[in-house]
């Protein structure tokens, strides 16, 4: 009858023939078929009978026989070994077993299903010789290049999800139900298919191993349908355990107790026997001594996981901490580095790290980038510290004197709006000063100081106690004069104890409206002196109103060295950054910047070596080329950046030792136990 059917067509049944194959479950059972039983061709035999599922079982290479049809999709009968190629090319089978015995059970049944399903072919319907029950339907023929013969029909099994044309395999996990089945198998240590079986044989009243059978079977089809979603699944079932008990354990244990790597590692190791042991025995379908011999080899393998996964992963954490972050800073430069950004100095990458290499290189390859930016930063520190004094830009001449004349101006205006009143701690600075320097100063001396404040009090007495603003400013001035004008210090000093109590009574006796503004003023006013000494010293940057970090932590501590050191300066932080991160670099006599520079015109050499003039040309471009990418924008945030700078904590260096550990363990174990 085959041989009336025009080509690109076939036979199917109707809904209302019997059903074409047997009901389960069976026993034995590994996978079902992916062949539409419902579709067969029909061979007329030379008797009058019909074939359509002549089968044959052979053992594939992973142990499993697999039942296949004798009968070819185009309606021929096959010898064994066609039936096995044709298996070969397409991958279309009745059914995957545990061993022969169960193979010719299921055939045996389906022959017999389909016998009823076919029976109605022993009396051909007249007309268009089909048997009732049955009908003819258009064929797509096979694409070509997906391993089976030109002109033989595409199997695609109706309503079948998952089939794949070109291997002949219907899958029945999707991917998300594979890695389900791994989860499930990874968080039960491999004892959920057994712990689950006695529940379903309770309820469903098979027998606990036919149904255990089936969920090793199903287990078996989840992996082979989608291995990588069901390791992943697996994966993602330890690291569930992990997340659920807080890796808890002894690895975790020594970590938190203080111990070092090695004691995190040989806790590891115990922890990995148990867990290993456990999944080596739950993934062990055999008897007694295959579980035993299971439990073994996974705690060997859990044992060794365990034990290396610290080791690993603090390699892993160095080396992505290394490269997210190439130069780590310490946390003390980094604080300086921090300041000074506050303070809006900009820093190069290989400031911020603090790599002498990477320095040099800026240094060496950055050309008129890195000159720039040099420039900016020298800049910006002179204004930070110009700032502080109530300035900005450079210290210049011009700057400088612009900065005196502005202070003295505002001085000069709080000082006429306001009026200093004696009080008693007036009289007794004044008093302790003469007493002081009576017995420092020379006797010719003496007339001098003791004139002055006899003048001061005179003036409070004319007044009602009281001394108007401006006569306080030129009486203060006066005695600031005097005061830098000699060479002698005892009387230098003598002149400011005698301002200084002055200022003392002008700050209590300055109204609240002024006070805020009168002693920013004077904290101003000093460090605009400290400027002044720090602008003067000598160098190319000096003269161009440039201050280095060195030159004002000097000036800053200059008669001062106790408040510059207890932090007391406003200048402190500042210039202590500033000499941490930009302290420059020797010009010669390093091996760093050696090696830089002789590698300039080497890459020129090898350049010309390898292709002459021209190669030479591209060689010398190198350098230049390096030396853009490192003062791009990109290239200094990259090399700067501290994000993944510092040592992790040795409990999180554990608890990720532990993640790893658990997400490892169960794949490298169930793995060959389900592929046994």
């Amino acid at each position: 009858m085959a041989d009336d059917i025009p080509p690109g067509f076939r036979v199917v049944s109707t809904p209302n023939a019997p059903p074409a194959s047997p009901i389960g479950p069976f026993p034995g059972m590994i996978a079902q078929g992916n062949i539409d039983l419902n579709a067969r061709p029909i061979v007329k035999n030379p008797d009058g009978s019909y074939s359509t599922v002549r089968s044959m079982s052979f053992e594939n290479d992973g142990g499993q026989e697999v039942l296949v049809p004798t009968v070819s999709p185009d309606g021929k009968i096959m010898s064994d070994q066609q039936s096995m190629e044709l298996y070969g090319r397409t991958g279309q089978n009745l059914g995957k077993f545990d061993n022969p015995a169960h193979a010719d059970m299921y055939a045996e049944a389906l022959h017999k299903a389909q016998d009823q399903h076919y029976a109605a072919q022993t009396q051909p319907a007249a007309g268009d010789d089909l048997p009732p029950g049955f009908s003819v339907v258009k064929q797509p023929q096979a694409e070509q290049g997906i391993g089976q013969p030109e002109g033989v029909p595409t199997y695609s099994p109706p309503g079948v999800e998952g089939y794949d044309p070109k291997t002949g395999e219907v899958q029945k996990y999707s991917g998300p139900g594979s890695a389900a089945m791994g989860a499930a198998n990874a968080t039960t240590f491999g004892f959920g298919d057994e712990l689950a079986s006695y529940l379903a044989s309770t309820f469903s009243g098979v027998p606990r191993d036919q149904v255990l059978s089936e969920m090793r079977g199903d287990a078996s089809q989840a992996r082979a349908d989608n291995p990588k979603s069901y390791v992943a699944g697996e994966v993602g079932g330890g690291l569930a355990q992990a997340a659920a008990t807080g890796g808890a354990g002894f690895g975790l244990n020594a970590a938190k107790t203080g111990a070092g790597l090695g004691g995190v590692a040989l806790g590891g190791a115990a922890d990995g026997a148990i867990q290993g042991a456990l999944n080596g025995a739950g993934n062990a379908d055999g008897d007694f001594m295959d579980r035993l011999r299971g439990l073994l080899t996974g705690g060997t393998i859990g044992a060794a996981v365990g034990g290396a996964a610290p080791y690993v992963t603090s390699a892993a954490g160095s080396l992505v901490r290394r490269i997210i972050s190439p130069f780590a800073s310490s946390p003390e430069r980094e604080a300086a580095v921090n300041l000074l950004a506050q303070e809006g100095v900009p820093v190069t990458a290989g400031q911020r790290t603090g790599s002498n290499t990477l320095r040099y290189a800026e240094s060496e390859l950055g050309g008129q980038k890195a000159a720039n930016a040099a420039e900016q930063t020298a800049e910006a520190f002179t204004d930070a510290a110009m700032r502080k004094a109530g300035g900005s830009g450079r210290a210049t001449p011009d700057n400088m004197l612009a900065l005196r004349d502005s202070l003295g101006q505002e001085f000069e205006a709080i000082s006429n709006r306001n009026t200093l009143t004696a009080d008693p701690q007036l009289g007794n600075e004044i008093g302790a000063t003469l007493n002081r320097y009576d017995k420092l100063l020379e006797a010719q001396q003496k007339p001098i100081i003791n004139g002055l404040a006899d003048d001061i009090v005179k003036r409070l007495q004319a007044n009602g106690g009281t001394l108007p603003g401006a006569e306080y400013q030129v009486i203060r001035s006066d005695l600031s004069r005097a005061s830098a004008s000699t060479g002698n210090p005892t009387l230098a000093a003598a002149f400011r104890g005698l301002r200084d109590a002055l200022d003392g009574a002008m700050d209590r006796s300055i109204s609240p409206a002024d006070a805020a503004k009168w002693a920013e003023l004077r904290g101003q006013y000093g460090n605009m002196k400290v400027l002044q000494r720090a602008a003067t010293g000598g160098g190319e940057e000096s003269g161009l109103g440039i201050i280095s970090p060195a030159q004002l932590r000097v000036a800053a501590a200059s008669g001062n060295r106790e408040g510059f050191a207890t932090g007391a300066s406003d200048f402190t932080d500042l210039a202590k950054a500033g000499q941490a991160v930009l302290t420059k670099l020797p010009n010669s006599g390093t091996a760093a910047r050696s090696a830089i520079r002789n590698g300039i015109p080497l890459s020129a050499g090898l350049g010309g070596v390898v292709a002459g003039i021209p190669g030479m040309i591209a060689g010398m471009a190198v350098p230049r080329l390096a030396g853009r990418a490192l003062m791009s924008g990109p290239g200094q945030a990259y090399l700067g950046n501290q994000v993944a700078a510092g040592a992790t904590d040795p409990v999180t260096n554990a608890v990720l030792a532990v993640m790893a550990r658990q997400g490892a363990i169960s794949p490298l174990i169930a793995g060959p136990a389900q592929d046994r």
